[in-house]
């Protein structure tokens, strides 16, 4: 199967979730304020927080969308996703099961990005023998 149908698929969650985060600037800062909250860092970082999401989730969403440094959209959501994981979907206590479905969503989602990131070390990007994999899978493959 072409690797086009799932990649939109991906990219459309980040473009329309990034999209949302523009146009709602001020609703969204206090929404990123109570996920920092969460964390136990400070509300005041909102702002920043805001702009580095929007660049991530936007961006990273676009890049992916169209196959442009795609390894790279796909870390940038990647690290998107792991944050608002941990901001946002951690509290699993009493009859909380919308977060923890949310998260394995989100770990799907991450799942999925993997697909499309590779390696950042520089051992992989020399082109030389891969430390991701071992010589018996890569034997496998042959």
């Amino acid at each position: 199967m072409k690797q086009y149908g799932p990649r939109i698929l991906l990219s459309l969650v980040f473009i329309v979730g990034g999209f949302g985060f523009l146009t709602n600037f001020a609703a969204t800062t206090k929404f990123v304020g109570i996920g920092l909250g969460n964390i136990g860092l400070p509300m005041s970082l909102a702002s920043i927080a805001l702009v580095i999401a929007i660049i991530l989730k936007l961006g990273g969403g676009l890049m992916l969308l169209f196959n442009y440094h795609t390894s790279r959209a796909a870390w940038m959501l990647i690290a998107f996703t792991v944050g608002a994981t941990l901001m946002y979907h951690m509290n699993w206590g009493g009859e909380n099961n919308q977060q923890m479905t949310a998260f394995l969503k989100n770990l799907a989602i991450i799942g999925g990005l993997m697909l499309y990131a590779k390696c950042p070390c520089k051992r992989c990007k020399a082109g030389s023998e891969s430390c991701c994999s071992s010589k018996t899978e890569s034997a496998k493959e042959a």
